[in-house]
């Protein structure tokens, strides 16, 4: 569980009489607000993290490509060398066949010699080749081995590579689906508080409405008892007037 479902779940806002306080509603969502930063600021070290990760495999990579192609280079060399190895048995091959053909001319008076010399050339020529052959099937063998073992090296890191950000991708999925359903919870909670302001408001305004109302009763009484005391004295004194007199005098003007 995150840190943000454990806060929505503890998350207690003080009530006040008909409805939330205003200033533990704002902290609340203050709060909220910084474990979204927070829960960014790790899925963003994490990134950063893995583009580490895969910059020490492509580093990896790299070594493993300047090894194969020193291999490949020494392999080139042991094959110039195996070359080289074929020249010279060649030419030897060429000797032991001039030789062999001026042997019947030379045969009576070099006969001992060309003898020695056939056979120490085809000693060298046998050992020669001997040599070449285990070099370069040695060199061979050892390439071989050495690349096994860096392709296997390289696969198992690939392998592992593949697995952890697997595994990454779907702790960030649900971290991504945690989030959006603490927003969605958060949405609800705003609609339930704007609707609990709203009936405070309503309550407020009933209130306010009721203690208006003797306010009214008692302008509405004081104004009928003027106008009783406005008749009693002055509008039946007039009429008395103008009854006896038939002259209105001066409460009319008044």
């Amino acid at each position: 569980m995150s840190n943000i479902e454990t806060y929505i779940e503890s998350m207690r806002l003080k009530k006040a009489v008909g409805g939330f306080d205003k200033e533990s509603v704002y902290t609340s969502m203050q709060e909220l607000s910084s474990l979204y930063q927070k829960d960014i600021a790790e899925l963003k070290n994490e990134k950063e993290r893995l583009s580490a990760e895969l910059k020490r495999l492509n580093d990896d990579k790299e070594q493993s490509d300047k090894e194969m192609l020193l291999l490949k280079f020494q392999l080139e060399e042991e094959q110039k060398h195996r070359e080289e190895y074929n020249e010279r048995i060649n030419a030897l091959t060429h000797a032991t066949e001039t030789v062999r053909g001026t042997r019947e001319k030379l045969l009576e008076e070099t006969k001992a010699e060309a003898d020695e010399i056939l056979s120490k050339a085809e000693e060298d020529a046998s050992e020669i080749l001997a040599t070449a052959n285990q070099k370069a099937s040695d060199v061979l063998a050892t390439a071989n081995q050495k690349a096994s073992e860096i392709i296997a090296r390289a696969n198992e890191k690939a392998e592992n590579a593949r697995h952890e950000c697997f595994v990454q991708k779907q702790q960030k999925e649900q971290i991504i689906a945690k989030i959006a359903e603490a927003k969605q919870q958060y949405s609800s909670s705003m609609v339930k508080i704007r609707s609990s302001l709203a009936e405070i408001l309503t309550e407020l305004d009933d209130l306010q409405n009721e203690e208006e109302k003797p306010a009214v009763k008692f302008e509405a009484e004081a104004k009928q008892e003027d106008e009783v005391v406005r008749t009693v004295i002055y509008e039946r004194p007039n009429r008395l007037v103008r009854k006896v007199t038939g002259y209105a005098g001066d409460y009319d003007r008044r």
